[in-house]
């Protein structure tokens, strides 16, 4: 088992013990289910790339031990191929209009099945989106999904851009190679103008077929190939595998076979990677939310405790005096909402003000570039080349207006969060206790940093698509497409907003008419409509900004009031566990000192073992 499984297979146990003894002590559990749902949910992309005939379905399928994806020689549609884990084998085919089409295909591999909907066979091929396959493997699943992507090179440029499009939501890019035919124009261009454009760190170069090549040969070829990428990627991860007999080796069972080939030290690194990289950071986030819920168990446990020494008479006073002041702070709670929903016009409009300059750009200089234009491939490059940074322009525009509305509300927020803990702190530092408690570490209220521009890229557009990322209620307002399309949608950990850079497709939430913002091939018939379509595209990207002020707004309040409404209920919760204390009696009291200390450790295993998960999924 991997690191990255193992560590979140030990997560998982911790927090059904962590709500298991929080539902035991009255606290509310809705934070620590929250994790426990992000942990089942496709977080971490692999994307897979490569040019036509480079294997990448065998590939694929060798990962998988099963023919799962059909070959993409007989793909004629320019949608990806999403796999996740699941214990029987399903499908899910969402197309550009109408109802997803969804099934299940228990006595066939995903392969044939879909042989029937991604090809000529099926008449609307032309019309999907999405292909989401559910099958029982090893390597998906645990918060991993694959993404089979069509060929950097494919003749259809409308599908090369959908590849493209991806590549910014990916946790790990896998590039597949040829051990024969190293570095085509298409792939340089593919790394010159694509990958190195994002982040490197997670690319991985797989150099398939090796088993084609003579043994005395390999080392040769693969010398080869790392000279040629160190002209255009520092220090490229190379390995190499032969997918058919690793494929085959899984089916037979035939072990070495398996390890001849190449994959299980491929496997390997890949998962590593994942945890070295955003996989670690989102484990890291998940493990703190489970240790701040559990301080916050450790200090009502303390308080209860401390109060139980108190004369009854200044505990009803205090429990009566911290009603009123909770109200007093409800109102301000709700005072500081409003505020924060005043901005959607102020983001509307500094985004608008974004977008203007774009448009200026494109009628003073774009369009009598795209007039002068002879060359259709010049032509398709300079308005694929314009929508991509026009849209990677307002996903930065976005996140800085994101990031200003937190720094805005964020001290706020945190004033009022310290208020609200410190209703009953007088307990938490009483000394009087005749019984030995572990003293709870006072509690500083963390404040609700923004987000970086490597935080806010890194959503997901696969999840803002088919709904699976903890945003989609939020996001559920908008009608989202695969066509590269903007996925709208709350980061995991709710820290914010996604416009996935590099989207292609806009379509509009108050309307079933599904309008297409994003110049496809056909749009491109000559000069002038290849502006009228930009000049589409354009509208459609203005009449996004009021949806996407709002569910900026939407983010931030669940960054900055989420974690007031958390510290109210926590008080409520403390409140009723007084009042419960002071209606026993003085026998009974004693019994809930030895509960209450019995709490207590149980509190401080689960933090000691909390302690330990956190250390191992730090890079040292």
């Amino acid at each position: 088992m991997s690191f990255l499984f193992e560590t979140r297979q030990l997560l998982k146990t911790l927090l059904a013990d962590h709500i298991d003894l929080a539902c035991t002590v009255k606290t509310d559990t809705r934070v620590l289910e929250d994790v426990q749902k992000e942990l089942d949910t496709g977080e971490l992309s692999v994307a897979v790339v490569g040019e036509i005939k480079r294997g990448k379905s065998t590939f694929l399928n060798a990962l998988m031990g099963a023919r799962v994806f059909p070959s993409r020689a007989t793909i004629c549609t320019a949608c990806v191929t999403v796999l996740d884990n699941a214990p029987k084998s399903r499908i899910e085919i969402y197309y550009k209009t109408g109802k997803p089409h969804k099934f299940e295909c228990p006595n066939q591999e995903p392969a044939a099945v879909l042989e029937e909907s991604v090809t000529r066979k099926n008449k609307n091929v032309k019309d999907l989106s999405l292909v989401r396959i559910f099958y029982p493997n090893k390597f998906t699943g645990q918060g991993i999904v694959l993404v089979d992507t069509p060929g950097v090179n494919d003749t259809e440029c409308w599908r090369e851009e959908i590849t493209y499009s991806f590549l910014a939501s990916a946790d790990a890019v896998i590039m597949l190679l040829d051990p024969m035919q190293p570095l085509s124009a298409s792939e340089i261009e593919f790394l010159s103008s694509k990958i190195l454009a994002q982040s490197i760190r997670s690319l991985l170069f797989i150099v398939n077929r090796i088993d084609e090549v003579n043994q005395e040969e390999r080392a040769s070829a693969l010398n080869r190939i790392y000279k040629l990428l160190s002209a255009h990627v520092p220090n490229p991860a190379i390995l190499a595998v032969a997918s058919k007999p690793a494929l085959e080796a899984k089916q037979t069972g035939n072990q070495n076979l398996l390890n001849t080939s190449g994959f299980p030290e491929f496997e390997e690194r890949l998962l590593d990677f994942l945890a070295k990289g955003r996989g670690g950071l989102l484990m890291r986030t998940k493990i703190q939310k489970a240790q701040r819920h559990l301080a916050g168990m450790e200090e009502m446990t303390a308080k209860r405790l401390n109060a139980l020494n108190e004369k009854r008479d200044r505990v009803v006073e205090d429990v009566a005096s911290a009603r009123d002041k909770l109200e007093e702070f409800a109102s301000r709670r709700k005072q500081l909402e409003k505020d924060i929903q005043k901005e959607q016009a102020v983001i509307a409009s500094g985004l608008s003000r974004n977008l203007e300059g774009k448009k200026e750009y494109f009628h003073s200089t774009l369009v009598p570039l795209i007039r002068g234009e002879s060359d259709p491939d010049n032509l398709r490059r300079k308005v694929f080349a314009f929508q991509r940074d026009t849209i990677e322009y307002l996903n930065q525009a976005t996140a800085r207006e994101f990031n200003l509305l937190l720094n805005k509300f964020g001290v706020t927020s945190q004033q009022l969060s310290n208020d609200i803990s410190d209703l009953f702190n007088h307990f938490s530092v009483s000394a009087e206790s005749t019984t030995q408690l572990i003293q709870p570490e006072r509690r500083p209220v963390e404040p609700r940093r923004p987000p970086s521009a490597e935080v806010v890229n890194a959503g997901k557009v696969i999840g803002g698509v088919v709904g699976a990322t903890t945003g989609s209620a939020i996001a559920s307002s908008l009608t989202l497409s695969t066509l590269g399309g903007i996925g709208l949608g709350i980061l995991t950990g709710g820290l914010g907003l996604l416009i996935g850079a590099g989207a292609a497709w806009l379509l509009g939430s108050s309307s079933d008419e599904q309008t297409t913002h994003f110049v496809e091939n056909e749009d491109m018939v000559d000069n002038s409509s290849t502006i009228k379509a930009l000049e589409s595209f354009l509208k459609g990207l203005q009449h996004s900004i009021d949806q996407i002020s709002r569910i900026v707004v939407q983010n931030g309040i669940l960054n900055v009031i989420g974690p007031l409404n958390e510290e109210m209920n926590r008080q409520r919760s403390l409140m009723h566990g007084f009042e419960e204390d002071l209606n026993r009696t003085e026998h009974d009291q004693k019994d809930v000192r030895n509960e209450l200390n019995t709490y207590a450790e149980k509190i401080r295993q689960l933090k000691q073992k909390y302690d330990e998960l956190l250390s191992r999924s730090t890079p040292s």
